[in-house]
């Protein structure tokens, strides 16, 4: 998940995880974010904006969801 540590993702990413499923967040910073996290939570660090390593991962994952930049009142979905 891109945005995974802004509002809408951190939100997302706990209902992810109390629903069972793993989740790998990318984020431009890892070092502070690790604290705030489950252990369950993996991180890859880079800019989704960038080339770099992290792409090289993606077809390990079967979804991905991007919410980099993403503006909360601008994302609408829904959790059944």
């Amino acid at each position: 998940m891109t945005g995974g540590t802004g509002l809408i993702g951190r939100h997302l990413c706990r209902h992810l995880i109390a629903m069972g499923h793993e989740v790998t967040v990318l984020s431009r910073s890892v070092q502070n974010k690790k604290q705030k996290w489950p252990e369950s939570v993996s991180f890859w660090e880079g800019d989704p904006a960038q080339k770099g390593p992290w792409q090289n991962a993606i077809s390990e994952y079967e979804v991905i969801i991007n919410l980099a930049g993403a503006p909360a009142k601008m994302v609408q979905f829904q959790v059944p």
